[in-house]
């Protein structure tokens, strides 16, 4: 109640307080807020020093109460307010007291120094060695060192003004001294000063006189010279332009002579540059075409053998009805020989990647022990460091006393190495370093423990592991046995299976026909009944298939070359097949249609421009006959054209237009 109405600000938190339902006890106070209550309100009548347990317990009779009961920043706070009270009565007290000499009082500052270092040092280690029994004894000591260091502060303090005095009144009677100097001193230069300047007004009129005398005689004599000059100059001038033109004439007759070589000779290196540029051209268009030959050669052989390959895979992978039984068992080795080496690549990828898991995992394993060695042999140092330091329980104790008689019986050992190699130390700082080394081996102490906790956790993982593997083999036994009673009843559904899909196969034979695409080189199926058509085998022929057309097709590589490809045997080869009809007027494509009106055969692009071109010239549609014709059979050359069915063009072009929609 009495900070909120001395501070606007704990008034506020006090409002804050009841709208958020809270209890003045609840309330945060900031560092000003709390040093304000202190300070300025009822509680700073329980930071006054109380009445003290007796001459010899320097502590207040509330001291063991305050210790139990106040908040630790409240108990602080009190401290410090005692603690600097204390100090203050003792500096009055040591400042009443009067000093005896000089020597005396340098004597006790002397002292005094020492004794606030010790002071110091003293603070620190009571400091970390506190406890809650013996605080007493802290705070007489230290209530004693603060005595000390007031009075060694007061001492300090006197002797800096004695000889701060003794300097003042040295340095006064320096300053008087050193004025006189100056006055006589600067008496000296300036009568020094003023002769120099009358003797310089001398030397300056003197001077005046001989540059005035002397610059009228300069500017006579320069003008004589300077006309003397001119006409001279004069003269030069006419000369020195006489004998430039004369070189200049000269120069560009040189000139002429010069650049006519120059010209001549540039000529004629242009014109072998350019015979040398011809034949290099030449030279590298022979190179280029005796290069795209060979390319072309080896890219029709590899070509030819792609096909035969193709053919390989496709007799190794398809059965057809006119197979012997060797021949279909070769097929069905070559299918297993593919499905064994399948799961064969399967099972090496697999023990690959079981491989290289098993090695990722044993690198965590390994890197996580390492870091777990690492990680114990530092909480290991970091434990003997706070045994040598502080200890605090009985067991820190005595690992220190192992430490320190371990380090004794190094000292030697390094003060002999430091000899040996001619290295001056002191025996602290042997001390120092058989410390050190002393924890750096309880460091590796540690570390080979985690090793061998390491190696006991690898035995029981391997046990483990030779479980599971024990176990899974036993599993691998039992479905092996069930899969031999289940072998028998396979047998017997996949012969059954075998006389449904060869019966299937056969009403498929009877149903479907295969074509061959040239533009895209693929095969498709056409059903009899329907005309339907598609990419995919019938599902009903299962591994066999059916044979195709056995007409030639006439193909493009992916230079533009032309080859010829059976689609039934395949094979391909680049010149035209023997016993073939060609168009005529491409001779690469094989004719399609026979015209009545030309007597010659074509293919259908060209049969088709032939057709536009009578239709333009005026001819009727029902005038244009043809016969249709099949120049890629073996054969067709030697066909008799009479013997063929003849055809209206346009009741032919709609025919193949309703079969382009379907």
């Amino acid at each position: 109640v009495q900070l909120t109405s001395m501070s606007e600000e704990a008034r506020r938190l006090s409002e804050k307080a009841e709208i958020t339902g809270c209890s003045q006890e609840d309330v945060a106070l900031s560092l000003s807020l709390f040093c304000t209550l202190l300070r300025d309100t009822d509680v700073a009548t329980l930071l006054q020093t109380e009445e003290i347990f007796g001459s010899r317990d320097p502590r207040p009779w509330t001291c063991l109460l305050e210790s139990s009961s106040y908040h630790p920043v409240l108990l602080e706070r009190i401290k410090s307010l005692r603690r600097e009270k204390r100090n203050e009565e003792m500096v009055i007290a040591m400042k009443a007291r009067s000093m005896s000499g000089i020597l005396k009082t340098f004597h006790w500052w002397r002292e005094g120094v020492a004794s606030r270092k010790r002071a110091r040092e003293l603070s620190v280690i009571m400091g970390l060695r506190w406890r809650v029994e013996n605080l007493w004894i802290a705070m007489r000591e230290w209530r004693r060192m603060a005595m000390t260091s007031n009075a060694s502060q007061t001492v300090q303090r006197v002797m800096r003004g004695f000889i701060g005095r003794r300097r003042a009144k040295f340095l006064i009677k320096l300053k008087g001294t050193a004025t006189q100097l100056q006055a006589g001193v600067r008496q000296l230069v300036v009568r020094k000063q003023f002769e120099s300047w009358q003797h310089r007004r001398w030397w300056g009129a003197v001077t005046i006189q001989k540059t005035v005398r002397g610059f009228l005689a300069r500017r006579c004599v320069q003008t004589r010279v300077i006309e003397r000059f001119d006409l001279e100059l004069w003269r030069v001038r006419k000369t020195r332009a006489e004998w430039e033109q004369d070189r200049r004439d000269r120069a560009a007759r040189r000139a002429q002579r010069v650049w006519r070589r120059y010209a001549r000779r540039k000529r004629a290196l242009a014109k072998k540059i350019l015979h040398d540029q011809r034949e290099s051209v030449a030279n590298r268009m022979k190179e280029s075409e005796s290069e795209a030959a060979v390319k072309k050669e080896v890219y029709r052989r590899q070509l030819e053998q792609w096909y035969i390959d193709r053919k390989i895979e496709h007799d190794n992978q398809l059965f057809q009805e006119h197979h012997t039984a060797e021949q279909k068992r070769e097929i069905l080795r070559h299918r297993q020989k593919l499905e064994v080496r399948v799961v064969v690549d399967k099972a090496k990828e697999k023990e690959e990647l079981a491989a290289k898991i098993e090695e990722e995992r044993v690198r965590v394993w390994l890197r996580e022990w390492g870091e777990k060695g690492d990680r114990r042999a530092e909480e290991r140092k970091r434990e003997c460091w706070q045994s040598i330091r502080m200890p605090e329980t009985p067991d820190e104790k005595l690992l220190r006393n192992e430490l320190k008689k371990r380090a004794k019986k190094q000292v030697k050992d390094v003060l002999r190495r430091a000899d040996r190699q001619r290295i001056p130390m002191e025996l602290p700082e042997a001390q120092e370093i058989a410390m050190e080394e002393v924890i750096e081996l309880e460091g590796q102490a540690e570390r080979e423990r985690v090793q061998k906790e390491m190696e006991a956790a690898a035995e029981v993982f391997k046990k483990e592991q030779e479980e599971r593997e024990r176990v899974q083999r036993e599993k691998e036994e039992r479905h092996e046995k069930s899969l031999q009673l289940l072998a028998s009843l396979t047998i017997n559904s996949a012969f059954k299976v075998y006389l449904a899909r060869k019966k299937l196969r056969m009403r498929a034979y009877a149903r479907y026909r295969k074509h061959f695409d040239a533009e895209s080189g693929c095969y498709y199926y056409e059903e009899r009944r329907t005309g339907k058509t598609s990419w995919t085998k019938p599902k009903a022929m299962g591994p066999y298939d059916i044979d195709c057309d056995a007409s030639w097709v006439a193909m493009r590589d992916s230079e533009g070359d032309v080859y010829y490809y059976h689609p039934l045997t395949w094979k391909m080869q680049w010149s035209p097949p023997p016993r073939t009809l060609l168009c005529r007027l491409c001779g690469e494509h094989f004719a399609m249609a026979y015209l009545d009106s030309d007597s010659d055969f074509y293919c259908a692009q060209h049969a088709r421009e032939r057709v536009d071109t009578m239709l333009a010239e005026g001819h009727l549609p029902d005038s244009i006959m043809f016969r249709a014709v099949d120049g890629g059979f073996v054969g067709s050359a030697e066909v008799n054209v009479k013997r063929l069915k003849k055809e209206i063009w346009p009741v032919h072009d709609l025919q193949k237009e309703l079969a382009d929609d379907d």
